[in-house]
């Protein structure tokens, strides 16, 4: 029997497989009273294939991992699902969000805000900082193992970048 975490962390894995990024594709899910009430991708933005017609705008600019993570063509799942429910009118208050990978400062904010409660996440991110706001403003968040997980499907670099 699958536990909840390892369920819904599952589904975000898989979501993560439809975006059209190079470097790292990343899904969450929303669960609050046990139903799913949202599930994303990063975006690449115009459209899903702008990356792999252009090639990774982060790597023409030479840019490492952590360095000026605004500068990317993609629109991130936590910023996306936050702005998708906001236009549905969905509340995400006391919701659960079960994210591929740990959330980056801008993205814990947005969280926070929205009134999330738990995040559960696979990879870890380079900057932890969006982690350590999250505990400190009372928000559970935990990384969580999943078996038989292939992180190279999703991650050009596997070590979580």
């Amino acid at each position: 029997m699958v536990d909840q975490k390892t369920f819904w962390l599952k589904k975000a894995l898989k979501i993560a497989l439809k975006s059209g990024c190079l470097r790292g594709k990343r899904g969450l899910v929303i669960v609050k009273n046990a139903k799913e009430i949202m599930k994303t991708f990063n975006l690449v933005m115009p459209i899903n294939d702008a990356c792999i017609k252009g090639g990774c705008l982060r790597d023409k600019l030479k840019l490492g991992l952590g360095k000026d993570p605004h500068v990317c063509r993609s629109i991130h799942a936590e910023a996306r699902a936050v702005s998708e429910a906001a236009k549905k009118g969905i509340s995400l208050e006391d919701g659960v969000a079960y994210i591929t990978c740990a959330p980056c400062m801008n993205c814990a904010k947005l969280l926070y805000i929205a009134g999330i409660r738990e995040v559960y996440f696979v990879d870890a991110h380079a900057d932890e900082t969006g982690t350590v706001l999250l505990n400190k403003m009372g928000v559970k968040c935990v990384r969580v193992e999943i078996k038989n997980d292939n992180p190279e499907l999703r991650l050009r670099d596997i070590t979580g970048q």
